[in-house]
């Protein structure tokens, strides 16, 4: 295990999303998430990490929602819990006021749930986000899971649901300010696909570092 501060899961997840193709709106906003699950106890760097790893050569656009009424679908195999997490996060306010949303199939739900902390606390509401396996309840003070281990961390799934929800009087998980245990080979499969956001050296900077070039003033 590897201790990591939230920040350097923040800045490694944003990293690693556009090394893998996200443009830079979407990998802040995968930074972001990712962040909010970790402070929150909750399975994140490997969520993500699993997510890069599965969509590999497959188009943003074919994974965005078709549609944002009904049940929504991407245009070709399971939808982007980041494409789509933001989309909910415009709709909160409809969530809030009694409309329920369909999402299906779709890649690692877990991810949606973290879309959906802040504006619980911005806006003292309550949802939940089931999926088979696990429901979600988010309120204010955190998110409370009812899911083993592998339902949490499931790769795709084949609906979610997302609904407004009561208060409850269990206790949430509060969130975290210092730094998380994270597995180091799932540490090392983020950092790979951050370390495609590295400029490779070209023949000039390395002769630029090098300070005299190749000049010789002695």
């Amino acid at each position: 295990m590897v201790i990591v501060s939230l920040n350097e899961i923040d800045a490694s997840a944003r990293r690693a999303a556009r090394g893998a193709g996200m443009d830079w709106g979407l990998a802040e906003e995968a930074g972001k998430a990712v962040r909010w699950l970790a402070a929150h106890g909750l399975p994140s760097v490997t969520i993500l990490a699993g997510l890069l790893e599965a969509r590999q050569g497959r188009p943003l656009d074919a994974m965005k929602p078709l549609r944002l009424t009904g049940s929504w679908q991407a245009a070709e195999g399971p939808l982007c819990p980041i494409i789509a997490g933001a989309a909910l996060s415009d709709l909160a306010g409809e969530i809030i006021r009694g409309r329920t949303i369909v999402l299906g199939p779709a890649s690692a739900p877990l991810l949606l749930v973290a879309f959906l902390g802040p504006v619980a606390a911005a806006q003292g509401a309550n949802f939940t986000v089931t999926w088979d396996g696990a429901e979600i309840f988010i309120s204010p003070q955190g998110p409370i899971a009812d899911a083993e281990p592998r339902g949490l961390e499931a790769a795709m799934v084949p609906r979610v649901a997302i609904a407004a929800a009561p208060r409850t009087g269990r206790a949430a998980v509060p969130a975290k300010l210092a730094g998380v245990a994270v597995d180091e080979a799932i540490w090392q499969r983020l950092q790979y696909w951050a370390a495609k956001t590295y400029v490779p050296a070209s023949e000039q900077s390395r002769i630029l570092g090098a300070g005299a070039g190749l000049s010789d003033n002695d």
